[in-house]
């Protein structure tokens, strides 16, 4: 889940070493990624998920401000809303 580390190295402010550091363990397979496999992007059986894991980290080590940007924000159009909930929900009788 490296895209998510990267993406939260810079939404708590460490920065754009904390960003290489982790790109780097993770090319290494040190730290915890030593016998891990990625779930997120399998880089190696799809290997457009490096195209974007490197274009976000590009952007993130260029402005790390632009986690707020890449993130989004809010709930995904297909989540239901308290009023949804409410409609699942079995009456009382």
């Amino acid at each position: 889940m490296l895209l998510m580390a990267v993406v939260r190295h810079a939404e708590v402010g460490r920065g754009r070493r904390a960003i290489l550091t982790e790109l780097a363990r993770a090319a290494a397979g040190r730290g915890w990624y030593e016998g891990s496999q990625e779930e997120l992007l399998p880089l190696r059986a799809d290997p457009a998920g490096a195209l974007l894991l490197s274009a976000i980290s590009g952007c993130l080590l260029l402005s790390p401000r632009l986690w707020r940007r890449l993130a989004g924000s809010g709930a995904p159009a297909h989540a239901l809303s308290p009023e949804g909930w409410r409609l699942t929900e079995p009456r009382a009788h």
